[in-house]
């Protein structure tokens, strides 16, 4: 087991370091990191749940299993090892799901399926296998596939942006003049400020509305996962693909650019 696992740090030593380097940039840019994958993440879950005739409470708490367990996954990850780890959901993923379940599969399936690539991608990144296919990708191609990925959501800020170019346009204004200020962009990170401003002209020009909230504590649905062939092929193939050649290799490239290798 010591040679498929690095040795982690001493989890008081690592807290130790946490608390002497937390900062306001960071604490507001994890933030921010957040809010977006909980925003978009939302969104995506509750319309495969809606698309596929799921249950509430079972989209309920689909979105209950994949922030409580990711959230604890890159907590105890990024706490041992020191490293920006993030042990999330695949969104694309849930976009299969959605996709499988239209087209007659059931929920039961999905999660059957998930189980087995989870397995099957474990043991190759047990064996190595994964890390001699990403020993021969450049670093520059993994970050392109960042970029792919993150491109649409730019154009899709800009594309909404000009639906409300007077509150858009004064956020984008806000951002550079304030990154412009180094002593002050470098304490409060200018997307908080630009992010603050709109939320401001927003309310001040009537564009947002008070949505009643109902607090109350998930209550779990378990689900009993089948197992078939034909999910298999149609959806566990795709998903093994699109996790594995992709997402991961993005994430792998991100952080070999940050420790300069």
């Amino acid at each position: 087991m010591a040679r498929l696992l690095e040795k982690p740090y001493k989890v008081g030593e690592s807290l130790k370091e946490l608390t002497q380097n937390l900062s306001f940039p960071g604490l507001t840019t994890g933030l921010i990191g957040a809010t977006f994958s909980a925003s978009v993440g939302l969104g995506i879950i509750i319309s495969v749940a809606k698309d596929g005739k799921l249950p509430d409470a079972l989209a309920i708490s689909w979105i209950f299993a994949v922030f409580l367990f990711g959230g604890l996954a890159t907590t105890v990850i990024s706490t041992l090892y020191r490293t920006p780890v993030v042990i999330a959901w695949s969104i694309p993923g849930a976009v299969l799901i959605g996709k499988y379940l239209t087209s007659g599969g059931t929920i039961y399936q999905a999660a059957g399926t998930y189980i087995v690539i989870a397995i099957v991608v474990l043991i190759l990144t047990a064996t190595g296998a994964i890390k001699k296919l990403i020993d021969h990708i450049p670093v520059p191609i993994m970050l392109g596939m960042v970029g792919g990925v993150l491109l649409s959501y730019g154009i899709g800020a800009f594309a909404n942006g000009m639906k409300v170019p007077a509150v858009y346009g004064v956020m984008v204004l806000v951002f550079f003049v304030w990154q412009f200020f180094r002593s002050l962009s470098s304490k409060i990170p200018s997307v908080v400020v630009a992010a603050i401003v709109g939320i401001i002209m927003l309310k001040v020009m009537g564009m947002t509305k008070s949505v009643p909230i109902t607090w109350a504590i998930a209550s779990p649905v378990f689900i009993t996962p089948q197992f078939s062939l034909s999910s298999l092929l149609t959806l566990g193939v795709p998903l093994f693909f699109m996790v594995v050649g992709v997402q991961n290799i993005q994430a792998i490239g991100v952080l070999l650019s940050l420790y300069g290798k």
